[in-house]
């Protein structure tokens, strides 16, 4: 954007004030990685039903 150091420390925190809080969301996480974790933990949740129905790995693969 073109911004120096301190203006966009002024325009972050005058935004902070509007917002009462901060002017973003802050997660730790990329929604791709998100989407990845779920995805993996489905997948034990499958196999660790499966297992239990089954008693063998010959249905997962």
């Amino acid at each position: 954007m073109g911004l120096d150091l301190s203006t966009a420390l002024n325009m972050f925190l005058r935004q902070s004030i509007v917002d009462d809080g901060m002017p973003f969301h802050a997660t730790r996480q990329s929604p791709t990685s998100a989407q990845a974790r779920r995805e993996a933990e489905n997948h034990v949740r499958t196999t660790q039903f499966i297992l239990a129905r089954t008693g063998t790995h010959d249905q997962l693969y």
